[in-house]
């Protein structure tokens, strides 16, 4: 699994999978498998947030970008490691964008799925919501913005 490092900005690429069968809404999840190639983060709360790649978090999640029919979709799976700080962690994701350079395709993060407090994200299904945005030809990046941080993958 990539795991990316995140100080008031940093950014890391994630490769694209094509895969085919449009969900039939934006609202509507594909489920995927979580494999090494997602980008891997980690929350952790004291008196304010704190984000790494390593050690002990509150909430972890992994995400990555596919490309159904020519649709962006972002897929997502997160656990927590104990009750502490879960509602900060969901107002940090309800607060999530996912940007396409520079211009919002996608608000709100809360429909990663949620896997309780498994430690391993590899092997679980994440959640995959389509941005209804074409994918660029040639290839692309997208930016995953939370409160004060920002990531690219």
């Amino acid at each position: 699994m990539k795991t990316a490092f995140l100080a008031p900005v940093f950014l890391a690429l994630a490769a694209c999978t094509e895969v085919s069968e449009t969900p039939k809404t934006t609202e509507t999840f594909r489920q995927i498998p979580v494999t090494d190639d997602f980008t891997e983060m980690r929350l952790r709360w004291s008196s304010n947030v704190q984000v790494n790649r390593s050690g002990p978090a509150d909430y972890f999640y992994a995400f990555k970008t596919i490309v159904a029919d020519g649709k962006i979709e972002i897929c997502g799976a997160g656990s927590y490691s104990k009750s502490t700080g879960t509602s900060e962690s969901r107002s940090v994701m309800r607060g999530a964008k996912i940007l396409l350079e520079d211009r919002v395709i996608l608000e709100d993060l809360r429909y990663f799925s949620n896997l309780g407090t498994k430690r391993k994200l590899i092997g679980e299904q994440a959640n995959c919501r389509s941005t209804g945005v074409d994918a660029p030809a040639g290839g692309f990046g997208v930016s995953l913005v939370t409160p004060g941080r920002r990531i690219t993958g």
